[in-house]
């Protein structure tokens, strides 16, 4: 018996959820015409729009295509503007390049002439030695030169101290 009042029971609540599931889709149904009525007459409020936009395209066509025509016309000027600047600028560069390259040249002649100017002042720090070294033999020279002429005055005077003694001896001796 109990499983009869549970077949029972399971019977009537799919027949009260059949019942509530009917209602429903009528609800269901005049929810979905209300979203159809809606849906069309969204749809014609845009037709309208859409007609009112072609209307407007068609008049303001004429005055689209002189300003279309005017806008190439600027397009094409401002690309032959900019041609102009661009072959300008390639001429500027062509210019700078050359310059750069002149500066380049510049440099490496001031790089040789530097190479050069550091052997001449190597040559010329040698040759100071080297003239130091000589004026320092000079004066050895002149000093020896100096030495010398003192041994010679002294030399000389004693020679004329010996011949006048010699001759003051010869006298004597001639007395």
């Amino acid at each position: 018996m109990a499983t009869f009042i549970t077949a029972l029971g399971a019977i009537l609540t799919i027949f009260a959820a059949t019942i509530k599931g009917f209602k429903d889709t009528g609800s269901l149904q005049k929810d979905h015409q209300s979203i159809l009525k809606k849906q069309e007459e969204h749809a014609q409020s845009i037709i309208g729009h859409l007609s009112e936009g072609f209307t407007y395209l068609k008049d303001a066509m004429p005055t689209f295509t002189v300003k279309l025509t005017e806008l190439f016309h600027s397009v094409e000027q401002i690309s032959s503007e900019l041609k102009e600047q661009r072959q300008q600028k390639d001429r500027q560069l062509g210019s700078l390049n050359f310059r750069q390259e002149t500066i380049q040249e510049s440099l490496e002649n001031l790089n040789r002439l530097n190479d050069e100017m550091q052997r001449v002042h190597l040559e010329n720090e040698e040759l100071r030695a080297q003239n130091y070294d000589l004026i320092q033999k000079k004066r050895n020279l002149e000093q020896k030169i100096v030495e010398l002429k003192e041994e010679n005055r002294q030399l000389n005077y004693q020679l004329r101290r010996g011949k006048n003694r010699s001759r003051d001896l010869g006298n004597e001796l001639e007395l």
